[in-house]
């Protein structure tokens, strides 16, 4: 434990030292007695005090680690360049994750590490997965929200907002969820295409005209995907002349 320890303190490189602590994690993981399924985040939950003092351990090691690990890395032909790679933090996460088996110590767990990691995407996919499976929706639309604060143009952001919109099925909600949407991401084909669909199923031929009027504005080619739904929608019949001038 003292050489994992001391090791950290000395690794300079951030993708090294963050591979280092994921192993100094795993080894301490491995260390616990009691199985990752009877742990539910208390120390109560352990079986013995000595595991129960591993327990407290683990935590505080997981706290150090994320606070050390780097997440913005320079560009090697431009350091004044940055990126960001939260991979070794959800790594970690995922390992914390998995030592609990109660709803609300996992919950409370996200909720920790989401303060931590705002900007984190893919850790607020994981979080907001959770709190879609057990239908926590409300918490689920806070945190999507205050995620599309932080990343704007993140597209897998924008795919759980879509998801909790047409989950409260409020057409209105939906239809605002996809114009924001594709505001912020113009150039996303797959978002104008749902868009497209979703008009298509509300039957909404203006809106369809205005989507397919701006995707010819910003160049995308949608005319084949509009051609082949209606070509097999069963919204047909029912759906006005969709004749779009040019």
């Amino acid at each position: 434990m003292e050489a994992y320890q001391a090791a950290m303190s000395t690794i300079k490189d951030g993708v090294a030292l963050g591979t280092f602590c994921l192993r100094f994690l795993r080894w301490c993981y491995g260390t616990m007695k009691c199985q990752p399924s009877s742990w539910t985040g208390t120390f109560a939950a352990a079986a013995d005090s000595a595991s129960r003092q591993r327990w407290s351990e683990f935590n505080g090691h997981v706290n150090r680690v994320l606070q050390i690990i780097p997440s913005k890395f320079p560009y090697p032909h431009d350091p004044e360049q940055s990126w960001i790679n939260f991979t070794i933090q959800n790594e970690v996460v995922d390992l914390y994750v998995s030592c609990l088996s109660d709803d609300n110590a996992v919950l409370k767990s996200y909720e920790k590490f989401l303060a931590m990691m705002p900007t984190n995407v893919v850790l607020v996919r994981r979080a907001c997965d959770f709190m879609l499976t057990k239908e926590y929706f409300p918490m689920c639309r806070g945190v999507c929200s205050a995620a599309i604060f932080e990343r704007p143009k993140a597209k897998l952001l924008w795919t759980i907002k879509l998801i909790l919109s047409h989950q409260d099925g409020n057409v209105t909600q939906m239809r605002k969820s996809f114009q924001n949407a594709t505001s912020n991401l113009p150039f996303s084909h797959q978002l104008w295409k749902d868009f497209m669909l979703f008009e298509v199923a509300q039957k909404n031929s203006d809106g369809v005209r205005s989507i397919v009027r701006r995707c010819r504005q910003l160049q995308i080619i949608i005319e084949e995907s509009l051609n082949a739904v209606l070509s097999t929608s069963r919204y047909l019949p029912k759906l006005p002349c969709l004749e779009i001038k040019k």
